[in-house]
């Protein structure tokens, strides 16, 4: 009987945010792993062939005219897709350059006001990640005099990398 109210009382005040919502992207070969969870924060990891490269790093942007943006948020859609095509670069040795990746898209939403949305898209490719923020046109709203603002200030990009070991 102890042990019952232990576990439930370690439930109750567990740190954990059970609104947390996390999305796994792998890379065409499965080698890569990218790893996001949405709620109190933005968080990602990344492993490599098992190990951990990058890990409990978190998204954040800090704008001169808008609140910080990467706190207490719901991922309110989500998008995959696959792309397998080449392009031919101007200029470099290579003729033809392989484009194959695994891509997730996300919308986050802040859940109080002024509830500002943000789209991450993140891609892995067999060698290697890459991640963007998509800001709508939506957030002028939000902003002071924005019939005078034609565009974002961008004071820090809050983005961290937490490498796991000396790579």
């Amino acid at each position: 009987m102890k042990t019952m109210y232990f576990l439930l009382l370690a439930l109750i005040f567990s740190p954990i945010n059970i609104y947390s919502q996390s999305h796994i992207l792998k890379s065409p070969d499965q080698s890569s792993e990218f790893k996001i969870t949405v709620g109190e924060k933005i968080e990602y990891e990344v492993w490599y062939n098992g190990t951990r490269i990058l890990g409990n790093s978190v998204f954040g942007l800090q704008f001169s005219q808008a609140p910080y943006f990467g706190q207490n948020l719901s991922v309110i859609h989500h998008e995959n897709k696959t792309v397998n095509d080449t392009w031919e670069p101007v200029v470099g040795s290579f003729q033809k350059v392989l484009n194959h990746y695994n891509e997730l898209t996300i919308d986050v939403q802040e859940d109080k006001y002024p509830e500002r949305r943000v789209k991450i898209a993140i891609r892995v490719y067999n060698d290697g990640i890459a991640f963007r923020y998509q800001i709508p046109d939506s957030w002028n709203r939000f902003l002071p005099n924005y019939q005078d603002v034609d565009r974002l200030m961008l004071l820090d990009e809050m983005t961290s990398f937490r490498f796991s070991s000396n790579h």
